[in-house]
């Protein structure tokens, strides 16, 4: 009898150990990471590129901004390391000697649009014009965030390895990542993924797709253009399965040319084309409840196979931070 209340007793301590050590790596986890957004103009990732003391890596489609190179420049003066992927297509004219740049992508878009500073955070935009006073920067910081997002910028940087590759043996295609790709931030939980190789919009079981097809209440979506087919197919879906469904697409939606179901989103009585074009990819999904999630890329929802060969991210964010900027985008949308 003794030796079975023993055995009892030291199941339930060791049950009891297990889940501390699984509440404690919790609260642990929860504490190394912070998540904040801002939308505004370029005067924000010239504020990151100030306060960069010892590396700054950037890696986004197009710098035209001179007020930009011009930071760049001071930083690698005050002896910053300064690193830069641009998109294949993408000149500078002005940067400092000594600021290393690689163009790449040749067969897509570079579209990652992400700066790294001093290893302690990484803002990911979702545009690199910084023409604009409405883009969406997302700051994080985190040690495995930053080991993922470090080891994506090598594989470019370093590595020369840009999308699914060129060539018949696609020999310079980047390689999965077998990182950690949840993450949390407060309450806030968020999960990325890389693109092309750690996610494709293929079918509803992507995970872009699954996410839409799982709204139970409402779908909103602020983009700058939608010219995907089973994006536009998922936001019909909605629409026609009662959810209540929200479109939000800039003028420049109306100069491309689109498939049926993109026309078909466009001309929809839950769609408002505003004014110019607005400088985010914004989908959230049942804001106001538990399941309340957004979805943010650092790329436009172009069609399958651009997106398939092009360099990005996407982030997948549930919590309290979804109903702010989803509230904070309305009321931009709005003044439009």
């Amino acid at each position: 009898m003794y030796k079975n209340k023993w055995i009892t007793i030291l199941m339930a301590s060791l049950l009891a150990l297990s889940l501390c050590n699984i509440s404690c790596d919790k609260v642990d986890e929860e504490g190394f990471t912070s998540f904040n957004y801002n939308i505004t103009g370029s005067g924000y990732i010239i504020n990151v590129i100030n306060n960069s003391k010892s590396s700054l890596k950037m890696a986004v489609r197009v710098i035209n901004d001179n007020a930009v190179i011009e930071a760049l420049n001071n930083a690698s003066i005050r002896g910053v390391d300064v690193d830069i992927v641009l998109d294949a297509e993408s000149t500078i004219t002005g940067l400092a000697t000594d600021i290393e740049v690689i163009s790449g992508n040749s067969s897509g878009n570079m579209d990652s649009n992400m700066v790294i500073s001093d290893n302690v955070s990484v803002t990911f935009l979702s545009t690199s014009d910084f023409s604009r006073f409405d883009i969406l920067y997302i700051t994080i910081t985190g040690i495995y965030m930053l080991d993922m997002v470090n080891t994506e910028f090598n594989q470019m940087f370093t590595l020369q390895r840009f999308g699914l590759g060129v060539g018949p043996f696609k020999e310079n295609a980047k390689q999965q990542l077998n990182y950690i790709t949840d993450f949390f931030a407060g309450r806030n939980e968020l999960h990325m993924y890389m693109v092309p190789q750690n996610m494709v919009i293929s079918d509803k079981a992507s995970y872009l797709l699954a996410q839409i097809y799982q709204a139970k209440y409402s779908l909103y979506v602020a983009a700058q253009y939608i010219n995907n087919d089973l994006l536009s197919r998922s936001f019909l879906d909605a629409k026609y399965g009662g959810i209540a469904t929200t479109i939000v697409i800039g003028q420049e939606q109306n100069t491309i040319t689109t498939s049926f179901d993109d026309t078909e989103v466009r001309n929809s009585d839950s769609t408002t084309v505003v004014a110019g074009n607005l400088g985010y990819n914004l989908i959230f999904i049942d804001v106001g409840t538990n399941q309340r999630r957004m979805i943010f890329t650092t790329f436009p929802l172009n069609s399958n196979g651009t997106i398939e060969v092009s360099d990005g991210i996407c982030l997948i964010l549930n919590g309290p931070s979804v109903d702010d900027l989803h509230s904070e985008v309305v009321s931009r949308v709005s003044v439009k």
